[in-house]
């Protein structure tokens, strides 16, 4: 059996706000329409629970700053 690979990314916008939800359904479905092989979970960092930060924090890692 192949293993599932999958990614989580955590986003933040550069007004330091929400993402609206309209922009990462748009961002998603793309996502699942390409032909990348792995499963790709994304999470607005503005909209998750602070608890949620703070293991990002401890134990992410910074793909791209921009």
């Amino acid at each position: 059996m192949t293993p599932v690979l999958d990614l989580d990314l955590v986003l933040k916008s550069k007004e330091q706000e929400a993402i609206p939800l309209e922009k990462l359904s748009e961002l998603q479905e793309a996502l699942a329409c390409s032909d990348i092989s792995i499963i790709v979970d994304m999470h607005d960092w503005y909209a998750m629970p602070e608890h949620f930060r703070k293991t990002i924090i401890d134990h992410g890692f910074l793909l791209l700053d921009n």
